[in-house]
């Protein structure tokens, strides 16, 4: 490869899937948390039941207005993506987060997950570049990358695009059991199942090179639905 650099960006492909993903996937999910937060808080409430189902769906509308202002700010982001190849190495740049540089000679690992993207991996977990799949030349930054690293196949099935999906059905069902059932043992079991994993998300996301500084701000949150639980559970045993 040349001294040249080379500029590649997201095609329009990459955001057909996205407004995609949006509509089918996160919003349902998004819609399907607030109801199943609104039930919760509703159980065991003297709240009229005209005045519960308008909160509620205050609240839903309230989630699909800040999913789609979220939707637009997270286009504008992956719209400035960019990655940049260079005889010394590979660059990621997009707006609201920091360059992220890999020396040809720093780069450990470079997986592909097929028909999703190419993960690059640095000498340190900070160090990580993901290229989506419908990036503009990505068999070209595929055969580059493979000259200074060989390429890993990772999961491409369905199981695993749904896996993410999936997960977060899953914690949202046993967060409603935990609030729902007066048997101590299930909660407990549940309750520290859920601590433990929202725990392990809480610091992922935190140190995730991928994410910007708001959405790192906002996966405080997590630490209230954690906190939640943990009275839950200290309430049965308690009482």
């Amino acid at each position: 490869m040349n001294d040249q650099k080379q500029e590649f960006r997201l095609g329009e492909a990459f955001f057909q899937n996205f407004r995609r993903v949006t509509l089918t996937r996160t919003l349902p999910l998004m819609l399907l948390a607030g109801a199943a937060g609104f039930f919760m808080a509703r159980t065991g409430s003297d709240l009229p039941a005209g005045l519960a189902m308008a909160t509620g769906g205050a609240m839903l509308l309230m989630i699909a207005y800040s999913m789609r202002r979220s939707y637009r700010q997270q286009t504008e982001r992956w719209r400035g993506f960019r990655v940049l190849l260079s005889a010394e190495g590979l660059r990621r740049s997009q707006p609201g987060l920091a360059d992220v540089f890999l020396h040809a000679d720093q780069i450990r690992r470079v997986v592909e997950h097929p028909g999703r993207s190419l993960t690059v991996h640095g000498p340190t977990p900070a160090q990580v570049i993901a290229i989506p799949a419908t990036i503009e030349g990505f068999q070209q930054i595929r055969q580059i990358l493979e000259t200074w690293c060989p390429v890993e196949v990772g999961t491409s099935g369905s199981l695993a695009r749904q896996a993410p999906a999936l997960s977060s059905v899953a914690t949202l069902a046993a967060m409603v059991t935990v609030y729902r059932s007066a048997n101590a043992a299930v909660v407990t079991v549940l309750g520290v199942a859920l601590i433990g994993v929202l725990g392990w998300a809480f610091f992922a996301l935190r140190r995730n090179p991928n994410l910007d500084a708001k959405t790192k701000r906002s996966v405080w949150f997590v630490l209230l639905p954690m906190f939640a639980v943990a009275v839950r559970v200290w309430s049965l045993w308690a009482g």
